[in-house]
């Protein structure tokens, strides 16, 4: 049998509801900690021509959003740091799910 076989054989105990639910929660989590500050980082100003009686939404940075600090640590440091931590994980997940899955399929077959 190869590993996607494997896997097939004990679908129904390794992929949950329970199971998923906790990782939409974890992943839903941390996209709304990892994206918050980009709500501070813009505010949307009215601007008013009187010249030809328009109005206009103005986006304009805040000096959050103005501060190379903030755009330093935040888009560099925080983002590297993001996908590393997204990508180790996943990639530890999957293999602990692919061993569990084997060890539970061979010890079904022995």
């Amino acid at each position: 049998m190869n590993d996607g076989a494997l896997l097939a054989v004990q679908a129904s105990r390794l992929c949950t509801v329970r199971q998923a639910r906790i990782q939409l929660a974890v992943v839903l989590t941390f996209a709304v900690l990892y994206n918050a500050p980009k709500f501070a980082e813009v505010r949307i100003l009215l601007d008013v021509d009187k010249a030809d009686n328009s109005t206009w939404l103005v986006p304009k940075h805040t000096p959050l959003g103005e501060s190379h600090l903030y755009s330093v640590v935040y888009c560099n440091v925080f983002y590297t740091l993001f996908m590393l931590v997204c990508n180790c994980s996943s990639t530890a997940e999957s293999r602990l799910t692919f061993w569990t899955g084997a060890e539970l399929t061979m010890g079904h077959i022995l």
